[in-house]
């Protein structure tokens, strides 16, 4: 199992295309076989992200 480097895990939000970015994201094992890498990064990039917890579920904006 891996867990993230502080237990944080940071993304960068985009009013251009609605997304939040993940870059490099690391992520450490704290349990499993030894034959698994030691950590591993994360990158992604979701969006249009949507607030699905309001009518119509309009795009997500941040200031």
């Amino acid at each position: 199992m891996y867990r993230a480097d502080a237990n944080l895990v940071l993304g960068v939000a985009s009013n251009d295309d609605r997304s939040i970015t993940f870059t490099d994201q690391k992520f450490n094992k704290f349990s499993g076989p030894s034959a698994c890498f030691p950590n591993g990064y994360f990158t992604a990039s979701y969006g249009p992200v949507a607030d699905t917890s309001v009518a119509g579920s309009p795009l997500v904006y941040v200031n």
